[in-house]
């Protein structure tokens, strides 16, 4: 999804909203919930029937819409409205499944084997070192010094196995 290129976290509203609002009113509503989309939250918000999404998210350059009209029906995903602005967590994953109207629960995730910096990203992202973290830098060597052999036989005029040519 090109559009979720900005998109930090996903969050899915529990209250029915006018979807007759535009921008400026779903702006308003992720207010009401403490959320920003200028600071890169999408926030998801499910019509009373049930057969339209609305997404809004953005960054600091400024923020998209997007609305999403099931045709051939309603989402079979029950969702429960709340009279006071709440909202629940989301992955990028349910979103786009939601937006596919497919019906997931999820009941367990994996663990993550690194720890992903939260809040500000305008820092330089914290790696970990990854398992076989050395064996991966030595294949490479191994895999270049390979390719340099290869290289000076090849301006030797010579293959492999065999000694370099001499004219006659």
């Amino acid at each position: 999804m090109i559009w979720a290129a900005g998109i930090k976290e996903v969050f899915v509203a529990q209250h029915a909203i006018d979807f007759r609002k535009g921008a400026d009113g779903l702006i308003a509503e992720c207010y009401a919930m403490e959320l920003d989309p200028y600071e890169g939250d999408c926030v998801v918000f499910v019509h009373r029937t049930r057969r339209s999404v609305k997404v809004i998210g953005g960054n600091a350059m400024g923020v998209w819409v997007l609305l999403r009209r099931f045709e051939g029906g309603a989402l079979k995903a029950m969702f429960p409205f709340l009279e006071d602005p709440s909202f629940v967590s989301a992955t990028q994953g349910e979103l786009a499944l939601l937006l596919e109207g497919a019906t997931c629960e999820v009941k367990a995730k994996a663990t993550p084997w690194r720890k992903i910096p939260q809040g500000d990203n305008t820092r330089e992202p914290v790696l970990l070192p990854r398992p076989h973290e050395q064996e991966i830098r030595e294949f490479q060597e191994a895999q270049t010094a390979r390719a340099q052999r290869t290289a000076g036989r090849i301006r030797q005029g010579t293959r492999m196995g065999e000694g370099p040519r001499v004219e006659s």
